[in-house]
């Protein structure tokens, strides 16, 4: 059994949620999370908001390896 957590923006959740289906691999868990960057920080990397999502899936170990080759 491999867990898959990916941390992502909320705008990426609806693709990755595409790629779990078309691997039918099961989102287990949704978190909503806010990063702990500072405003300046964010600011000097061109990101808008530290707000995330994490997202929890469990697979075999061969899913788990063909989803960690996967280039969003």
């Amino acid at each position: 059994m491999e867990y898959i957590i990916s941390v992502v923006s909320p705008d990426d959740v609806k693709e990755l949620s595409k790629i779990h289906k078309q691997m039918n691999i099961p989102i287990f868990l949704t978190v909503f999370a806010h990063g702990t960057a500072v405003q300046s920080m964010l600011d000097l990397l061109g990101i808008d908001s530290n707000e995330r999502r994490i997202i929890i899936a469990v697979a075999n170990s061969e899913k788990g390896a063909s989803e960690n080759k996967l280039k969003l």
